[in-house]
């Protein structure tokens, strides 16, 4: 300023980042608040920045906040939709084990894109649950955060919101989890039209092989790693990436009944989707 000249909103970003990582998290606020007034306006990674400042200062309130207005300011058309924020607050969710309210988010988002492509309304009642050993369908009362119909315009998820999502589905007990972990993953290939990355497969993966699956819903695990190994076939994975997967499979599997160490992944990847 010094020198006639003022801070963009990447500089603004950079020095968020550092005042955050400096643990000083009223500080960032006020530099926020200044941002609002001043100038340069916040942008997503401004709140997605925030969103990481309060996962940090473990306050789940003020991260569900941030994300309400960022949402608002993107309804208005002050920022265009993406998934910067919207992962950040799937995080926080994750994080505070909340992830009902992250897969009520997700699954809404998807929802709507479903009903828009049919030319039929998304209803905001098909949620998902994540209560002890509840399948993961109906809404959940536990949730913290309504899935409101401006929410939905927010942003789309990306391969890094289903990776955190399965991710942390992965680790659950909910014997439930492999069949979640699937229809997620469906959903991310059929109505998002996303491709997914190691991380993404590896998640997956864990989620089928969890130890609670294994031992109540083996079949089920077994058939949807072979609709995986089908898919990744047919999106021309490497010989060496599908035997890597198929290999984990036989080995976790393997360890219930002897039967599973040498099962079998019929050639058959999917020919359209």
């Amino acid at each position: 300023r010094g020198q006639g000249l003022e801070p963009d909103v990447v500089t603004m970003n950079v020095l968020l980042r550092g005042i955050i990582l400096a643990g000083d998290l009223p500080r960032a606020e006020r530099l926020v608040a200044r941002m609002k007034s001043r100038g340069p306006f916040p942008d997503q990674v401004t709140y997605s920045t925030l969103i990481e400042g309060y996962i940090r200062s473990e306050n789940m309130t003020a991260a569900r906040e941030v994300f309400r207005e960022a949402t608002a300011v993107t309804l208005r058309g002050d920022l265009p939709p993406d998934s910067v924020t919207f992962n950040s607050f799937v995080k926080a969710c994750v994080r505070f084990g909340q992830v009902t309210e992250a897969l009520q988010l997700v699954d809404a988002v998807t929802a709507k894109l479903q009903a828009e492509r049919q030319g039929t309304d998304a209803s905001l009642e098909t949620a998902s649950g994540w209560d002890g050993e509840q399948e993961f369908d109906g809404p959940s009362p536990a949730a913290g955060f309504a899935v409101k119909e401006q929410v939905l315009h927010a942003g789309r998820p990306d391969v890094v919101t289903f990776t955190t999502l399965i991710g942390a589905i992965a680790t659950s007990e909910n014997m439930h989890s492999g069949r979640k972990a699937m229809d997620l993953y469906r959903d991310m290939r059929d109505v998002h039209a996303l491709e997914p990355d190691k991380h993404l497969v590896e998640a997956v993966v864990s989620a089928i092989c969890n130890s609670r699956v294994r031992k109540t819903m083996a079949s089920a695990g077994i058939e949807a790693a072979r609709e995986l190994v089908g898919d990744l076939q047919w999106m021309g994975w490497s010989d060496e990436e599908v035997d890597r997967v198929k290999h984990t499979v036989r080995g976790s599997f393997a360890a219930i009944s002897e039967a599973w160490k040498d099962m079998e992944f019929p050639e058959n990847p999917r020919e359209s989707r």
